[in-house]
């Protein structure tokens, strides 16, 4: 995200909370025959919901805020936040 607010925002979750969001975003209880693709977009779709919604409200608060579609990083594990820029680590289990 850029302009008034900038920032990251950092979604990991693991295989089976994936399934559930996509789940949830494509209305089906069975996704077992879906590629790997639709379920990557339906949690990109999920992302791009989140920052809409962040988006208008830091637009509410009288800032301007943009944002990217998201990018899908494989990360083997947790990033090292010791140092460099601060985050908020909400993880799903």
């Amino acid at each position: 995200m850029t302009g008034d607010a900038p920032c990251r925002f950092v979604l990991s979750v693991s295989t089976e909370i994936r399934n559930a969001i996509a789940r949830a975003m494509l209305h089906e209880e069975d996704i077992s025959s879906e590629p790997e693709e639709v379920l990557i977009d339906a949690i990109r779709e999920f992302l791009n919901i989140i920052c809409g919604s962040i988006a208008s409200k830091v637009t509410q608060m009288g800032k301007k805020i943009d944002y990217t579609s998201a990018a899908l990083l494989e990360v083997p594990d947790r990033p090292d936040t010791t140092s460099g820029p601060k985050a908020l680590l909400f993880p799903f289990m």
